[in-house]
């Protein structure tokens, strides 16, 4: 039987599509952490013992993003999303239906394929927004990731409303399962059937013979504009994770900050990225790619001196939303400067995302156990230190050789 021809998609459509996908997974990425101190109880575990198995949540998400580049390119981005977003629908449910049983193993295993679905709708998601960008003429990775910085905000409002209203865990879930299918659903549909892939139906011989090989594949690693690209995500996500695990945490081991006021400090955090993402593609789109990443982070190293030196002034709530601003479009400028090749786009981004996730399942711990002997302010100049030395690689985010200059046409030029 011939396959029936797949339908035009708008470029505006895939964006808005893309950017519903990135919004709804922010919306369920904050939604077992903001029930987590009631989940701890209803366990009877202890905050180590949370930590392992959020720690099983991360292991899943590497494991994803590491598998998902692969799996996109063979069989597209769209129908990796739909098993991964089912999956992470179905796990999450199954941690609200039996957390309140007390049931640590299956709470375990279901953050375990929580973050496994986690992951690879992730690169499937990423490799999507690169393909947007590179389709466009304007800076479009932004404002893309801009959405999931908001679906965080309002997932963590939402929580916080349910908390307030007494909703049980169960419920709660439940409720943002169905908006998280909702909206998955209605952005999904609107993905390119073929995007992503290696091979697509349409393909003559000719442009078969293009695709890349296994060791050409896997020969991206030996590129130094990839592993110095590589080197720029990992101090980005590390002050990403570093940021969102331990800022309340310093603020409030000097006595200077209440429980209620160091969480403020981590909402201007969430802000400053939020408004930095939707911000960033103006900004991106006049300096350029590596004068713009050069420029937010100096910033984001700034924002954390500033909360390290709150242990003795009042600096604290600027340098956390400086911090976020400075980190904001990091991650995807270092997406964009990989993707300009659509043969080798998938292995590059997913070698970046496997980085990031390296960065960010073991930063927080090692920074955590710095911060233990030498207090966490000391251990936050460690992200700011290889932030500082990713400035020296900043040249490999330029226009790479045979890449359209259309936004950085001129002042990215080598």
């Amino acid at each position: 039987m011939q396959r029936k021809p797949a339908r035009h998609i708008s470029s505006r459509r895939w964006y808005w599509a893309v950017f519903v996908v990135f919004a709804a997974q922010g919306i369920v990425s904050t939604t077992f952490w903001t029930r987590s101190p009631e989940i701890a109880g209803m366990l009877h575990v202890d905050v180590a013992a949370m930590g392992l198995l959020g720690f099983l949540s991360s292991i899943g998400g590497f494991l994803g993003v590491t598998l998902g580049g692969s799996l996109s390119a063979r069989i597209g981005s769209r129908f990796v999303m739909i098993p991964a977003f089912a999956l992470v629908v179905v796990s999450l449910m199954a941690i609200g239906l039996v957390a309140s049983g007390g049931s640590v193993i299956v709470v375990g295993v279901g953050l375990f394929t929580l973050g496994l679905g986690s992951g690879f709708g992730g690169i499937a998601m990423n490799l999507e927004g690169a393909s947007v960008d590179r389709a466009s003429t304007k800076s479009l990775l932004p404002s893309i990731h801009g959405a999931f910085s908001a679906g965080t905000l309002i997932g963590s409002a939402l929580g916080a409303i349910l908390i307030a209203m007494a909703i049980p865990v169960t419920w709660s879930f439940a409720l943002v399962c169905g908006i998280y299918v909702l909206a998955m659903s209605a952005g999904v549909v609107n993905i390119p059937r073929d995007s992503g892939r290696r091979i697509t139906p349409t393909m003559d011989t000719q442009a078969i013979a293009t695709v890349p090989s296994r060791s050409q594949r896997r020969g991206v690693l030996r590129e130094r504009r990839q592993l110095m690209v590589m080197f720029i995500i990992f101090g980005l996500v590390l002050g990403e994770a570093v940021a969102a695990t331990w800022i309340p945490l310093a603020l409030t081991s000097n006595g200077s900050f209440g429980e209620a006021a160091a969480s403020v400090g981590l909402t201007l955090y969430f802000a400053g990225m939020t408004a930095g993402r939707f911000t960033g593609g103006f900004v991106v789109d006049r300096l350029g790619r590596a004068r713009a990443l050069l420029i937010y982070t100096l910033v984001a190293v700034a924002g954390i001196s500033f909360v390290s030196a709150s242990n003795f002034t009042q600096t604290a709530y600027l340098g956390a939303l400086l911090w976020g601003i400075g980190l904001s479009v990091g991650f995807p400028l270092c997406v964009s400067a990989v993707s300009s090749d659509q043969r080798l786009a998938p292995s590059r981004v997913g070698y970046l995302a496997s980085t990031g996730s390296v960065a960010g399942t073991l930063g927080p711990p090692a920074v955590g156990f710095v911060g233990q002997t030498s207090g966490l302010f000391v251990a936050f100049l460690i992200p700011a230190g290889i932030l500082l030395a990713g400035l020296f690689a900043n040249k490999h985010t330029r226009l790479a050789p045979g890449e359209i200059a259309h936004h950085e046409e001129i002042l990215d030029a080598p």
